[in-house]
């Protein structure tokens, strides 16, 4: 019996290649979103702003949202493809025409980057993981979490006895790892 080999392998709706550039997966999305989209174009001249918005919320941006704490390490590009679907999308929403520039349309939205709603669900998990009500498995993802409280000893600008500098590294398919630093109150 011969196995054959795969460069992908899907696995709860989320596509994981070899090399871990989340490629394949966001094109997934990209289409998945687009198809989503269209059927909010469609009936766009019909609606008002604040429905066509509650249509992207609920047929749109869950595809844009959903594991995105998993695949967040995907390279600029791969992201930037992603974010050109969310301008499109803010553009239906608003009827504005093409060439209209995105930031003014997120602000006019209220809305954030893809990235940065990626970067606050990324420390939303990781703060679950500090007050231990993430799941287990979640540590099998390559989040690498060290945490250190201070003693009364040491010198700090936070008085609290419960503050825990916790330092977050995220596995990244560049040759830098990407760490950063935040401080919960736990």
């Amino acid at each position: 019996m011969d196995i054959e080999g795969s460069t992908t392998i899907k696995y709860l709706r989320v596509t994981i290649d070899q090399d871990l550039k989340w490629k394949s997966h966001t094109n997934d999305i990209r289409n998945k979103s687009m198809a989503a989209l269209a059927s909010v174009k469609r009936s766009s001249i019909f609606l008002p702003v604040a429905t066509r918005k509650l249509l992207f919320n609920s047929r749109v941006r869950p595809h844009l949202d959903y594991c995105s704490v998993v695949w967040h390490s995907c390279n600029f590009s791969t992201s930037q493809r992603l974010e050109r679907v969310q301008n499109y999308s803010m553009r239906v929403i608003l009827g504005k025409p093409p060439r209209t520039p995105s930031s003014s349309l997120r602000q006019q939205l209220n809305w954030s980057t893809l990235y940065q709603r990626r970067h606050t669900h990324m420390l939303n998990q990781v703060h679950r993981c500090a007050l231990n009500l993430a799941p287990s498995c979640t540590f099998a993802l390559g989040i690498q979490l060290s945490t250190y409280t201070p003693t009364h000893e040491e010198p700090t600008t936070f008085t609290s006895s419960n503050l825990t500098l916790i330092t977050i590294e995220v596995p990244s398919n560049t040759k830098e790892r990407f760490t950063t630093t935040a401080y919960l109150w736990i």
